[in-house]
């Protein structure tokens, strides 16, 4: 039924999380520590990021956020359920640094789906259900990694990176509303951008719950995209989402053929935006290239000298995408990055 809340796959067997017992067995912390430690009480950024990849990879990519960032931010990794890590894996990852929170929950995500922005809402509950204090939320990319420093007062000056800056010359910068009188009835296969705005607004929840009339001081209603990874908002706007959500809603939104991470979170806030700040008009990560894959040519990744120019232009970005996955460094990149940081406080 196109009205349904399950548009998308023809079944639910992705949807089904793994089993906790596992996970939170494996870091006792996370309802010792946390319990009796001032994160509870005191308003924190919290960086949400989505992971699959190999331990040794994912060491590095936290130890990059760790001495970026601030010892009041907290990072929530969401462990995808695709990946096949062992007991020992869970351990060394939920243990690897006291600011580094897991989720004890596992989902199936994969790229260009709705399955990434299930698992960030996820992660936002689970952050919730631990009693965490959070001001504000930050969605980051597995393979975005930190520039340089700052990055809280930044966020606490602006409150979200949500404005119109359509036609910047920043690449992927822009924010881009389409009037939803304008998208297409039916969902449509594909992926230019008429039949991506048809499945996204053929989702039921998104038009009853993200986006049911025009945002304040708007004559029309809109749908809004932009880059997800660098986005931040204020955490209680984020919290109002999961708990504007149903079990049946987060199932289905796990099933959408599309990237509902561009969408939802950024058309929640244009919504709210009397609760959104005053908006920075760009997320904060330079996204220099899209393509990560294994099948992508080794010229596709940062480069030492992406980094150096970004950091030069651009003083309002603090992080920059795509950093290689493998092992093999190319460019040195990902050692320059380790060179560069600063030691964590």
């Amino acid at each position: 039924e196109l009205g349904s809340h399950r548009i998308g796959m023809n079944s639910t067997k992705h949807n089904k999380r793994i089993n906790n017992t596992l996970v939170c067995k494996a870091f006792p912390h996370l309802t010792s520590y946390l319990s009796r430690n001032k994160f509870i009480r005191e308003p924190h950024l919290l960086i949400s990021v989505l992971v699959f990849e190999e331990t040794w990879y994912l060491k590095e990519f936290f130890d990059n956020i760790m001495a970026f960032t601030s010892n009041t931010t907290l990072v929530l990794a969401h462990l995808s359920s695709i990946s096949n890590y062992t007991e020992s894996d869970i351990i060394d990852i939920a243990n690897h640094h006291p600011r580094l929170v897991v989720n004890c929950y596992r989902y199936f995500t994969k790229a260009y789906h709705g399955s990434l922005a299930h698992a960030h809402l996820r992660n936002i509950q689970w952050a919730m259900g631990l009693g965490i204090n959070i001001s504000h939320v930050l969605l980051w990319a597995s393979n975005s990694w930190f520039i340089r420093r700052g990055i809280e007062n930044y966020v606490n000056k602006h409150g979200s990176s949500l404005t119109n800056l359509e036609g910047t010359v920043r690449k992927n910068a822009f924010v881009q509303r389409l009037d939803v009188g304008r998208i297409l009835p039916d969902p449509r296969p594909g992926w230019a951008p008429k039949e991506v705005f048809s499945r996204v607004w053929s989702w039921k929840p998104f038009r009853e719950v993200i986006a049911p009339k025009a945002p304040a001081g708007s004559p029309v209603n809109t749908v809004t995209l932009s880059k997800h990874e660098g986005a931040f908002f204020p955490g209680p706007l984020m919290q109002k989402i999961v708990k504007a959500f149903d079990e049946d809603m987060f199932e289905s939104l796990a099933e959408q053929h599309v990237y509902m991470e561009e969408f939802l979170f950024q058309t929640w806030a244009d919504h709210h935006r009397c609760e959104a700040g005053n908006g920075t008009g760009h997320t904060t990560v330079f996204v220099k290239t899209q393509s990560h894959s294994k099948k992508n040519p080794e010229l596709k990744y940062v480069r030492v000298s992406d980094v150096k120019n970004t950091l030069r232009n651009y003083a309002d970005v603090f992080g920059i995408k795509s950093i290689g996955r493998e092992k093999k460094d190319f460019h040195g990149t990902r050692a320059y990055l380790k060179q560069i940081a600063p030691d964590e406080l």
